[in-house]
């Protein structure tokens, strides 16, 4: 293919690039002898960030919480899959079709961890093994989506 051709396909070229731009992230703790799981993220949309940081900011009372759930708002927005890694290979965490489709922070995953028809923020909640975990996905994801830290701090308060 000629440079010139290339060029004229850039909308197609886009979006197979788009397409690919998958972060794949372990969850701490979950290792051997335990299975290995995964969490599939796709790039943080701007949007979600700056109405998550709003919202911390209005948040009454515990500022911890608010920071909290708005980041595993964060996390569940972007997340496209997760799975199990067990021998090199691929599983859903559905209990019925660990073959099938991969989960998100949904049903199929609530009980799997006994907690059918939880929220999704709560699913996250128990599926990390505590808040630093969840906050280490959250920094790595907004790194890989191509924010820096006062990018963040100056998205986030409206400057």
């Amino acid at each position: 293919m000629s440079g010139i051709s290339a060029l004229q396909q850039l909308a197609q070229r886009r979006e197979a690039i788009a397409e690919k731009l998958i972060l794949d992230l372990p969850i701490p703790h979950w290792e051997a002898p335990n299975p290995e799981i995964h969490v599939l993220y796709k790039p943080v949309d701007h949007t979600l960030v700056r109405k998550n940081a709003v919202a911390v900011e209005k948040a009454k009372g515990d500022k911890a919480t608010a920071e909290m759930n708005h980041t595993a708002d964060l996390l569940i927005g972007s997340c496209t899959g997760i799975y199990a890694l067990v021998d090199g290979e691929r599983y859903s965490l559905n209990p019925d079709e660990p073959e099938g489709d991969l989960t998100t922070f949904d049903d199929d995953l609530a009980r799997n961890l006994g907690m059918e028809g939880a929220p999704a923020r709560a699913i996250l909640r128990k599926l990390f093994i505590n808040d630093g975990d969840v906050l280490a996905h959250s920094r790595q994801l907004v790194e890989w989506s191509g924010y820096s830290d006062q990018d963040l701090d100056e998205g986030l308060s409206g400057e």
